[in-house]
């Protein structure tokens, strides 16, 4: 039995699996499931995609607008040669169309046909969601979903299934969260932003003409750069910020020298309202070496350089502020892919652990993960999953 056309269905089989709650960094909006369509000699199986946005909702799940999945497809691998015959090759692709609530789409197969894995692709009508709990979640413009077996080398019908996500952009640009799709379909413009270039976290040398004052005009032009290169609005702040002034006292004949002390206004105003935190210590000490450069190269919701991303009552990305900022930094939740997960760049992971441990940080500098962890327990009343002080255990192994 070969390929049949495409079905429209008023959610023909109900996705079992009940919804997890949404974390900050993604929201539920679908799911992909392979089911039984019929049974028989050899009977027939099928591929039903689920949109549970909008007033598809069921009630559980957590988007209240009408997302729709725009250019749908469906690439499908093949596991054995009945499916290589049917398929006509070892894979295909099978374009679905747009999916709008509240409707689910399925494709139909011989019973005899093995598939290995199931890819769902789709582009968004919409990137930012009004919540079932009154929040926006601000998402990717698409999504790339792969279902593989649970158990052995195939797919099983009625026992496969997943759910598919928006997911907040991190570390991948504005396009996609976290990396580029590994199949190949993503766009190849992923939304990129070059990270503006902060003096206050290299280190110069002494030898005449590459000592930091000598840099520093070369420095500012690389800024510039960053500034014509489809800045965010975090960077376009923070670069403003940095030259406000002239602070060619500090360097001789320079016009443009980095305010290495800067401090948004947002977190000036807070230090002023909350005289009983170091919200000041903590951004320029903390933050600015090993949060900021990427943060602001990234959707508003991360921008730290606005003091209200970083409360819970106003931001959009973390669902409690401590608890998320923690099980990142420190780990101890039952979200181990997250477990220490920032800083993300060794050399500055290795500068914020380190600068906790009296062995290696002879100078002294400032014990960043003491000014953090003091920050959000003041702040958000924890950091991750431990209130003790210090809060922030650390097993073996997961530090430098």
């Amino acid at each position: 039995m070969g390929k049949i056309p495409v079905l429209l269905l008023i959610f023909g089989a109900f996705f079992s699996a009940l919804p997890e709650r949404a974390r900050a960094d993604s929201v539920i909006v679908g799911a992909l499931v392979f089911n039984v369509e019929s049974f028989g000699s050899p009977g027939t199986t099928n591929f039903e995609i689920d949109n549970f946005t909008g007033s598809n909702n069921l009630g559980v799940f957590p988007v209240s607008d009408n997302l729709v999945f725009l250019n749908a497809n469906l690439a499908l691998t093949c596991g054995n040669a009945t499916c290589v015959t049917d398929l006509g090759g070892s894979s295909a692709a099978f374009v679905l169309g747009d999916i709008a609530p509240p409707s689910a789409t399925s494709q139909a197969f011989s019973a005899f046909d093995e598939f290995s894995q199931a890819v769902f692709t789709a582009n968004f009508n919409l990137t930012s969601l009004a919540l079932t709990d009154g929040t926006t979640f601000e998402g990717s413009p698409s999504v790339s979903f792969t279902l593989l077996p649970s158990s052995g080398q195939f797919l099983v019908a009625g026992v496969d299934q997943g759910t598919i996500s928006d997911s907040a952009p991190v570390h991948g640009g504005d396009h996609y969260a976290g990396k580029f799709p590994e199949d190949g379909s993503g766009f190849a413009d992923v939304g990129g932003h070059f990270l503006p270039y902060d003096v206050g976290n290299f280190d110069f040398s002494s030898k005449p003409g590459l000592t930091k004052c000598d840099q520093e005009e070369a420095i500012y032009s690389l800024n510039q750069n960053v500034l014509n290169a489809r800045p965010t609005t975090a960077e376009k702040e923070l670069i403003a910020g940095w030259y406000a002034n002239n602070n060619g006292s500090r360097c001789s004949n320079v016009v443009h020298v980095l305010d290495e002390f800067f401090v948004p206004k947002s977190c000036q105003d807070a230090q002023s309202q909350n005289p009983q935190v170091d919200i000041v210590g903590f951004y320029q000490k903390a933050n600015s070496r090993s949060c900021r450069t990427c943060h602001v190269a990234m959707i508003e919701g991360y921008n730290f350089d606005h003091y209200a991303n970083l409360t819970s009552a106003n931001t959009d990305r973390f669902a409690i502020v401590g608890f998320d900022n923690g099980i990142n930094i420190c780990g101890g939740s039952l979200h181990f892919q997250r477990d220490h997960m920032m800083p993300n760049s060794l050399v500055t992971f290795n500068r914020f652990w380190l600068s906790a441990d009296p062995n290696a940080n002879i100078t002294p500098l400032p014990n960043q993960l003491e000014l953090t962890s003091n920050f959000f327990l003041a702040t958000s009343g924890g950091f991750g999953s431990f209130n003790a002080n210090p809060p922030c255990p650390t097993p073996a192994g997961t530090t430098p």
